[in-house]
């Protein structure tokens, strides 16, 4: 078993400097989250799980910005995370702290349960927080925080090399059957948080809607940073196919997956308006104008029973296409006959703007 694991960059999307001032978590269903899921509290898929990753977000969370080193330490940037369900308080492991925000790790020792979580500076301790702590709600690596396209390695891309990325703009569609590595956090707890251990039971899941095999569902070579090897399975096309990962009754983040036929690396859409014959007119024209209309219609059960109902919605945009010759550009399209293309053949970068 290879734990290669991607250098997950835990470190914060916001940063700033505490005034002296006691700090705080937001209340607002941001203030505690999966650190790379980014599930908001008041979500049915919520929970913080048991050795997993989290991300803490409010003000004057600690005196100054800094990453761990290992081993990790309860106290960072003179913050300390504690959390205490069932009568038992458990100190969090930090990666990352700043004003704004705080990376930890959950101790799998931590119990199960409804709980609260508190941040203690030399300027006070925080009102508590509400947090619930589960067995397992996975959070799945993607490119953009939480959303877009999954973020991992196929090794069946180069033979050479099985450090290749797929997902971003400018990588390589996956085949079906080919091994995927992705990575996220919150499969569950391991004893002492040990590194390269498989967590029981496995994960599902499912490409496409399709249930996919797992090979390996488990830590990485990194704390608190899962690997889930699953194979593509066949039948699955297109630039946008879904992927989410579920374990126990929680289901993760969705992200999506470029699939394409075995034996080619570009997928293809026949749901986009934007076919081969645009592109290759911008190509051509230097421009294109492109009006699209869309007509939707929305039902919501509600939240226990309050809210709801059906809504109509319809929108109009105009664009207008330029393309930009580039060499350096892995780009997002190929400029061939047929429906949008993903590839990282040398193509063309196109611009909008509105006219």
């Amino acid at each position: 078993m290879r734990f290669a694991g991607l250098t997950l960059a835990f470190a914060g999307i916001f940063a700033g400097n505490a005034l002296g001032q006691a700090p705080t978590i937001n209340s607002d269903g941001t203030g505690v989250q999966n650190a790379l899921s980014f599930v908001k509290e008041w979500a049915p898929n919520y929970g913080i799980a048991r050795g997993s990753i989290f991300a803490i977000f409010g003000a004057n969370l600690a005196s100054t910005t800094v990453s761990a080193t290992l081993p990790l330490q309860t106290t960072l940037g003179g913050a300390t995370v504690n959390v205490t369900v069932n009568g038992t308080t458990t100190p969090a492991l930090i990666f990352y702290a700043s004003a704004l925000q705080i990376n930890a790790l959950l101790p799998s020792a931590t119990p199960a349960g409804a709980g609260t979580i508190t941040v203690t500076t030399s300027a006070g301790t925080s009102t508590a927080s509400p947090i619930q702590v589960v067995d397992s709600a996975f959070g799945l690596l993607t490119w953009n925080y939480g959303s877009g396209a999954a973020k991992g390695y196929d090794a069946s891309i180069d033979a050479s090399n099985p450090y290749v990325l797929f997902g971003g703009a400018s990588e390589q569609a996956v085949n079906p059957g080919d091994v995927l590595e992705l990575y996220g956090t919150g499969l569950g707890p391991v004893p002492g948080d040990a590194t390269g251990v498989a967590v029981t039971p496995s994960a599902q899941v499912y490409i496409g809607g399709v249930a996919a095999a797992v090979q390996y569902s488990g830590r990485s070579g990194y704390i608190g940073e899962d690997q889930i090897n699953v194979v593509v399975p066949a039948g699955v096309s297109g630039c946008y196919v879904s992927i989410a990962v579920v374990t126990g009754t929680y289901v993760s983040n969705f992200a999506t997956l470029a699939v394409a036929p075995k034996g080619s690396r570009t997928c293809s859409d026949t749901v986009t308006p934007i076919l081969g014959s645009i592109l290759n007119g911008i190509a051509q024209n230097g421009s294109y104008s492109i009006g699209a209309v869309t007509v939707s219609q929305s039902t919501s059960p509600g939240i226990l029973g309050i809210g709801g109902g059906t809504s109509d919605s319809g929108s109009a945009s105009f664009f207008k296409y330029t393309a930009i010759n580039t060499a350096a550009y892995a780009g997002a399209f190929a400029f061939r006959d047929g429906p949008k293309t993903r590839s990282q053949s040398k193509a063309q970068i196109l611009q909008f703007g509105f006219l």
